[in-house]
């Protein structure tokens, strides 16, 4: 495979001619790059090359990806921007100013994962390889002069059609013609971003893929060093693995295409693929005591019908990146003797238990997903318990992480003693295609942590509504008050009608209460339809009274506990009042409502009821 052609008929581009070039001549050495024929200009005329005087240019390639989507990449880096100016004073004909600045031949090459190029007709050593490292430069290549309102003094220089020279040495030129070689260079790119999605090539040889296929997609800007840097490795590297097949000297990617599957992966001989439609990184989110909890733990069991693995974990504000990836810590070990003393150990945290799980249940026959659960995920600081591993919640096209981290050596000798290998095999760690992280969150309670966007845009978040689980409480009532204030009402009326108050005061539906803001335990009763009424009135002064008071209802509560006759600032004498009062505490609003709902049946009670209902977030 090659992704060049030669061509035996260089063309010869005048200075006026009407096709706008780049081009080296005989002469020009390394220092000066010139401008052959005539720009469009913005106007759509064709115009002399003065017309560029004075201007910065820089060079910017278009492209069209594997999705038939243009993407677009500008090289603005001030080691490859150029001043254009004449070639002389007084001349019509232009040139880029190379002095001090890497000259265009390095720069392309280093953007297309090239060898490093040379100057015209400046090769090293002709007993080399054409097209090989310092045996080569950039002849020419089409230019097309863009402009952008944003880069005041700037000339884009879209660049195609490159034809690179080779094949003599320095004084040779009288007894030795150059080749010249037609470079492919959208399907050269293509096949970089391709081939930086194989998880089977070695972790070197990844990373530096993954540099240019971040640079060809607008994930990362054009650095000139950076990009010749990695084009370096990756030729060092591919040379190392492939010693017959490659020299180390020439275009590496033929080699890396053609490269088979290796065990130094970062994940040895594991199968990340999982057939699986749910999300990988997923949050439920919504009002307190909506069901959460319970939604996650049913589709956990769904999950893991046929096997896998499951750890539960809440998040506090003192949980931390130790707690939760893994530190050292003191742990109780025999010494010589057999006495029992304390050392330091490596303790992994659920999230390496979980990833280490995952990754060696990838090496047997039989994939299954892996999951971690954390409740309350926003009740500690995210960025800080997460740290370097929030990179790698960006997941591919299959669902691996799309950007690997490096991995601490204790992290490395713990996952070659759980999953097996060398630890050099996780210099680099990646979260698995069977590896879920689901979590629970709610984002109106006291004392909770930001998210910020970065954080927020790689989960799928799931709202769950205020009344979304409520049909396990329908029909379930509760005897409150006393003497003429005696009343029946249905908890999940009451409640409905106390978030209908709170709605209509602008408290957003995040804030209200949930239908198992009481527990299942205390609003569903084992057998009938009343709930128990002592621990009903319990259970309801210590949460629902002390949430609106303190809370939910804290600017309203004069309108709220209305029925409260001038106590309604003291927590203790509303709570007297209710065992006294029940319900007629409230504003006559929610009163009014609760007597015009029906009132339940025998029979409707019994159509009611609903033993699937979820517990308590």
């Amino acid at each position: 495979m090659t992704y060049f052609e030669e061509v035996h008929d260089l063309p010869v581009y005048p200075s006026d001619a009407p096709n706008f070039r780049f081009t080296y001549n005989s002469n020009s050495g390394g220092g000066n790059s010139f401008l052959a024929g005539k720009p469009v200009a913005p106007d759509g005329e064709r115009v002399s090359a003065t017309a560029l005087d004075g201007k910065n240019g820089v060079l910017r390639y278009d492209f069209i990806n594997a999705e038939h989507e243009r993407n677009v990449v500008i090289l603005e880096d001030a080691s490859v921007t150029y001043e254009i100016k004449p070639r002389g004073v007084g001349g019509t004909q232009m040139k880029l100013g190379v002095d001090k600045k890497e000259n265009p031949s390095k720069a392309i090459a280093a953007f297309l994962m090239l060898p490093e190029g040379c100057g015209v007709r400046r090769t090293a050593n002709r007993d080399q390889s054409i097209l090989s490292r310092h045996n080569y430069w950039l002849q020419e290549m089409r230019l097309d002069w863009v402009e952008d309102s944003s880069r005041p003094g700037i000339a884009l220089l879209k660049f195609s059609n490159p034809i690179f020279g080779g094949g003599v040495g320095e004084g040779d030129a009288s007894t030795t013609k150059p080749r010249y070689f037609k470079l492919d260079v959208e399907r050269r790119i293509r096949d970089i971003i391709e081939a930086s999605q194989r998880d089977s090539l070695p972790v070197a040889v990844r990373r530096g893929l993954q540099l240019f296929s971040e640079i060809y997609t607008g994930r990362k800007p054009f650095r000139y060093r950076d990009a010749r840097d990695a084009a370096d490795e990756l030729m060092r590297e591919t040379a190392s693995i492939l010693p017959a097949s490659y020299s180390g000297i020439g275009d590496p990617l033929p080699a890396l295409m053609q490269m088979p599957p290796s065990a130094n992966t970062g994940i040895p001989q594991i199968q990340n693929s999982l057939s699986r439609t749910e999300s990988r990184n997923r949050i439920v989110f919504g009002a307190p005591g909506t069901g959460k909890s319970y939604q996650i733990d049913c589709d956990r069991e769904a999950l893991l019908a046929d096997g896998g693995e499951f750890e539960r974990i809440t998040f506090h504000p003192d949980y931390t990146y130790a707690s939760f990836v893994g530190t050292y810590k003191p742990v109780v070990a025999a010494d010589s003797n057999s006495n029992e003393t304390i050392t330091y150990k490596y303790v992994a945290g659920p999230f390496m238990r979980t990833l280490a799980a995952a990754l060696r249940n990838g090496r047997t026959g039989v994939v299954l997903p892996h999951l971690l659960v954390i409740e309350e995920i926003n009740r500690a600081s995210p960025a800080a318990v997460f740290g370097d591993v929030f990179q790698l919640l960006d997941r591919n096209d299959e669902n691996t992480s799309q950007y690997p981290i490096h991995s601490s050596a204790d992290m490395q000798n713990y996952l070659s003693d759980v999953v097996g290998g060398e630890p050099a095999d996780y210099k680099e760690l990646r979260i698995p295609g069977n590896m879920f992280i689901w979590g629970s969150m709610n984002s109106a309670d006291q004392g909770v942590f930001h998210m910020d966007t970065a954080f927020k845009r790689r989960w799928d978040f799931v709202y769950t509504g205020i009344n979304d689980n409520d049909a396990g409480l329908r029909g379930k009532v509760v005897t409150l008050g006393s003497g003429e204030s005696e009343r029946t009402v249905e908890w999940n009326e009451l409640r409905k009608v106390i978030n209908d108050f709170l709605a209509s005061k602008g408290i957003n539906e995040d804030k209200q209460l949930g239908p198992y803001f009481l527990s299942r335990s205390i609003t569903v009763p084992e057998d009938g339809t009343c709930i128990d009424r002592e621990k009903f009135i319990e259970a309801f002064q210590q949460k629902v009274l002390m949430y609106l008071f303190e809370d939910a209802a804290r600017q309203h509560r004069a309108s709220l506990f209305e029925g409260c006759r001038g106590t309604h600032n003291r927590y203790s004498d509303i709570c007297r009042e209710f065992e006294e009062h029940g319900v007629e505490i409230f504003n006559r609003e929610i009163i009014t409502r609760l007597s015009q709902s029906p009132a339940p049946t025998p029979l409707g009670l019994a159509l009611a009821e609903d033993s699937s209902a979820p517990d308590q977030e």
